[in-house]
């Protein structure tokens, strides 16, 4: 139907009926992340940025390992990784802003917070399949 795009790799790889499953570790690494990170930032062994940090630079190396893995069982690894990412992100974000900007702004600042990592994501992700 569209001649001229490129195949996406996971179809020459066959993942295309592995994608349901493929979802379902991510949606897995991401609760299990978001049980075990809100535990390990409320210890206090780290401090929260860091975590918050290692979670964007982690989810930007799946990303980007994603659109270059040469099997299945390599974007599964990239979909459990991208997915605790993205656990992590999200469980820490809005203590992050309560601790910095406080709890009176927090619906505002949670909401920019969301529309930023949109932007990001618009922007950075389609950059990676080049």
């Amino acid at each position: 139907m569209f001649p001229d795009l490129p195949s996406c790799p996971g179809s020459r790889l066959g993942a295309g009926e592995k994608a349901p499953y493929l979802l379902t570790l991510l949606s897995l690494f991401e609760m299990l992340a978001k049980l075990v990170v809100s535990v390990v930032s409320d210890q206090g062994w780290l401090e929260r940025r860091y975590i918050y940090m290692a979670g964007a630079v982690s989810s930007a190396v799946a990303s980007f390992f994603m659109t270059i893995s040469s099997s299945v069982v390599g974007i599964g690894v990239c979909c459990g990784l991208y997915g605790f990412s993205a656990g992590t992100i999200m469980s820490i974000g809005p203590v992050l802003l309560v601790e910095y900007l406080g709890i009176e702004v927090l619906p505002y600042s949670y909401g920019l917070l969301l529309f930023f990592n949109g932007v990001a994501a618009s922007f950075f992700l389609p950059l990676t399949g080049k």
